[in-house]
């Protein structure tokens, strides 16, 4: 299948105009979740890509992500890794899936989505949990580079995240393209400590640090 690296926002558009209205403020959010235990050297780890929605039109029960495109970006700690693999999507994704292409320890243009119910296909049932998870994916820890470790979503070509409020309608709105959106990125950084260091004292340094925020504007 494409990725949908440029065709979310057009094709968002052929379907309806958009419902972000004057007024109304919505937030999107992707962020990455990991083990918060002391890493290992020469060990496999799975990192997982988590969404969700702060908006006004987001209606529990009836609202539903529609799809996203993002990059991980290995942003820190390259010596460290030894590999990045294996790119899972979700089940909920059945439109447009795209694992990405992986490099230098980065993954580019992982994307994916559902169609709304009144397109020609089978009856399926809509994945509307807020937060939903995107995707996971695994990395290596080299063998004997100690160090910092950090992954960070980022979104290419004016990347997207798009949820619909009414699926019956079809309307959509995507972050960071439509106004009155912002799409918020957030990070995932983990530390293997030098051998001499893992010890009651070592541990408080080795622990889990989560990233700042960073926020995407159209």
């Amino acid at each position: 299948m494409k990725p949908l690296i440029g065709l979310i926002p057009g094709f968002l558009a052929i379907l309806s105009t958009t419902w972000a209205h004057g007024q109304d403020i919505h937030n999107g959010y992707i962020w990455i979740e990991g083990p918060t235990e002391v890493l290992q050297p020469d060990t496999t780890y799975t990192l997982e890509v988590w969404s969700r929605w702060e908006s006004p039109l987001w209606v529990d029960g009836v609202s539903a992500m529609f799809g996203f495109t993002t990059n991980i970006i290995n942003d820190e700690g390259g010596q460290s890794v030894a590999d990045v693999s294996n790119v899972i999507l979700d089940p909920w994704i059945n439109f447009l899936s795209y694992t990405g292409n992986i490099s230098n320890n980065s993954i580019y243009g992982v994307s994916g989505g559902q169609i709304p119910p009144d397109f020609p296909q089978e009856p399926w049932d809509y994945e509307r949990a807020n937060p939903l998870r995107l995707f996971t994916f695994d990395f290596t820890t080299a063998s004997q580079t100690p160090g910092l470790i950090s992954f960070s979503p980022s979104n290419p070509y004016n990347g997207v995240l798009a949820f619909m409020p009414d699926p019956g309608n079809v309307g959509a709105i995507h972050a960071p393209v439509d106004s009155n959106t912002a799409l918020y990125l957030d990070g995932w950084t983990s530390t293997i400590p030098a051998p001499m260091s893992i010890g009651p004292l070592g541990l408080g340094a080795a622990c889990v640090l989560r990233r700042r925020e960073r926020r995407t504007m159209p």
